[in-house]
């Protein structure tokens, strides 16, 4: 097995995100379960760029013409996942932020009067 260019390029970029998500996991910016299943989503991505071969013809068993259809029906997923996590945690920030500014302009009328 060679690895090519393509392969190298991103290895290192998986590498590379991988250390960004354990920079942010020992700086508490993370949870552990939210470092560990990213982490294994970039270890998964890993193996299946150096091991293409092996993914190859068990994706291809399951209705999948190219490794590729795969990985971008996965990256689907996976965005699909995150737009709707992203709508909920900025909801319920709003509704903190609201409450917050009701809070404070209570405080202010209160202050004045």
């Amino acid at each position: 097995m060679i690895i090519g260019g393509l392969q190298l390029l991103l290895t290192f970029f998986t590498f590379f995100m991988i250390y960004v998500l354990f920079f942010h996991w020992k700086r508490k910016e993370i949870t552990l379960v939210t470092f560990s299943v990213w982490g294994g989503i970039w270890l998964i991505f890993i193996l299946m760029v150096i091991f293409p071969d092996f993914f190859r013809t068990s994706i291809i068993s399951n209705y999948f013409v190219r490794l590729m259809d795969f990985g971008m029906v996965a990256a689907l997923v996976v965005l699909t996942y995150l737009t709707v996590e992203n709508n909920i945690k900025i909801k319920k920030l709003e509704k903190e932020i609201e409450t917050l500014v009701r809070e404070l302009a209570v405080r202010s009328i209160k202050r004045k009067g």
